[in-house]
């Protein structure tokens, strides 16, 4: 059953109140459970804020326009955002990016709290930022959120308003989306590069004895370009042939520990790490302890 519905609309925003009596029209409502809802709103020049509050309920609605980007903030309980491949649960404080694709489902497992700004797309794509499901999918962590609700919860209090305010507010909106998004962006692919340095990392571990494997092939077996690969490692101030040369030294120099008594050549030993020559052993050695084959065997002969 529907409580109740109530809202604060400004002259020039009569649509809202539809918005709101459809959006509850179309809710499904726990057996034991009443549905109420509350919004305010405002229309900015190029910008849609809402704000409100809803109980628990399930509601599955299209996708919004694809002109416009729908950026929200939890403000107090929880919100669950599904689409047809994942589902993400947005607690207070999280920023959510509605889905722009398909039907999508919204579930309010408590008293919900929300801030919502609408802007339009272009003004998101001038600025390079990636509009693709992909990269608008999961919680955006930033300070901005904070600031983007006071702002938009402000813009919808009941009160007069003018033109010229109006314009200062949907420009201050638009510029926090801006960059609300592109951290977002920068986040994920950062988290990506980490990703896929760890899997560079275990395949380095596992493949450094091969002769043949180098950062192209790595990059290959991978799936990723050779300049993803690299940008993966360049983070950390190192390089993918730089760390497959580090790795190969260590078990080199376990290697030469284990032969103290030089029973095997230094090529061999090289074959054995990985190293395609004695040569390029002996140049791995120097760099990463400043001595030779047979130093680090005679060290290793004195330590007993």
């Amino acid at each position: 059953m529907l409580a109740g519905l109530a809202g604060d609309f400004g002259p020039h925003d009569e649509r809202s109140k539809m918005r709101l009596t459809q959006f509850a029209s179309r809710c499904w409502v726990p057996d034991d459970g009443a549905f109420a809802a509350s919004l305010r709103s405002r229309v900015l020049p190029r910008s849609l804020v809402f704000s409100g509050t809803l109980t628990t309920s399930v509601h599955r609605w299209p996708a919004p326009p694809a002109q416009h980007v729908h950026v929200g903030v939890v403000l107090r309980g929880e919100l669950e955002i599904a689409t047809a491949t994942a589902s993400t649960t947005y607690r207070q404080g999280e920023v959510y990016v509605f889905p722009r694709w398909g039907w999508v489902r919204t579930r309010v497992r408590a008293h919900l709290e929300y801030v919502h700004v609408a802007v339009p797309a272009r003004d998101l794509t001038e600025r390079a930022i990636d509009i693709s499901p992909a990269a608008l999918s999961g919680p955006v962590t930033s300070g901005l959120g904070d600031v983007l609700a006071a702002v938009a919860v402000t813009s919808v209090e009941p009160g007069p308003r003018d033109a010229a305010t109006d314009a200062v507010v949907d420009r201050i909106l638009v510029v926090l989306v801006q960059s609300l998004l592109a951290h977002g962006q920068d986040q994920r692919a950062s988290a990506s590069l980490i990703a896929l340095r760890r899997r560079a990392e275990a395949h380095i571990e596992a493949r450094h004895t091969d002769p043949g494997m180098r950062p192209t092939l790595l990059a290959s077996e991978l799936g990723v370009s050779l300049r993803q690969l690299q940008r993966a490692f360049t983070e950390t101030g190192s390089s993918v042939a730089s760390r497959l040369r580090e790795r190969r030294a260590a078990h080199a120099i376990d290697l030469l520990a284990l032969d103290s008594a030089g029973a095997a050549s230094v090529d061999r030993v090289a074959r054995m790490a990985g190293f395609p020559s004695a040569y390029a052993l002996r140049s791995a050695l120097r760099a990463a302890t400043g001595s030779s084959p047979r130093s680090l065997r005679e060290l290793r002969l004195r330590d007993g």
